[in-house]
């Protein structure tokens, strides 16, 4: 599991309850609810891995869309991103995918009259079997702070911060023994 560096309490919600989720733990259908986090459900999005650097929007929600200032389905999520930062966004991605677990990125969006805001983007992967199946990515745009600061203008360019991958699983050593009575 991520560690998860002071998340937005949206941010902590929607990995707490992948976390339950993943493990199939019984208490996933007691714990909050949407209506606990207001306006959660218009930051959540999910892409689609048809390949290795295109990750297209399959749904995005209201605000993420707002923020964007445009339709993102079908729209590559590397595309957001300042063109040096597509590669690490990329890998961070991939490695979402072959480690299920979540990964937290903390970055910087720019409007292009050089207004900013801090953003917290959270994925997941929607299905924990073989990695050829883990194909789709539930993620959370989280803007940190009002987006009024950026006088009603979309994001145009992402900048990473930093990126906080998912703890590698432990893989524990598989001990066979051998009896030889000869």
């Amino acid at each position: 599991m991520m560690k998860t560096h002071a998340a937005h309490p949206n941010t902590l919600a929607l990995m707490e309850a992948w976390k339950r989720l993943a493990e199939n733990d019984a208490a996933a259908l007691d714990g909050p609810i949407a209506s606990d986090y207001p306006g959660i459900v218009d930051r959540l999005f999910i892409l689609q891995r048809a390949s290795k650097g295109d990750y297209s929007f399959r749904t995005a929600g209201d605000e993420v869309q707002r923020l964007a200032g445009r339709d993102l389905t079908d729209q590559n999520f590397l595309g957001l991103w300042h063109a040096p930062d597509r590669a690490l966004v990329d890998a961070a991605l991939e490695t979402v995918i072959a480690d299920r677990g979540p990964t937290l990125i903390h970055a910087r969006g720019e409007t292009l009259h050089g207004r900013t805001i801090g953003i917290e983007i959270a994925l997941a992967p929607l299905n924990l079997g073989r990695s050829e199946q883990r194909t789709r990515l539930l993620g959370i745009y989280q803007p940190l702070v009002s987006r009024r600061v950026l006088g009603e203008r979309p994001v145009f360019s992402h900048k990473v911060l930093s990126i906080h991958p998912p703890a590698p699983e432990r893989v524990r050593p598989r001990l066979r023994i051998v009896a030889s009575n000869g």
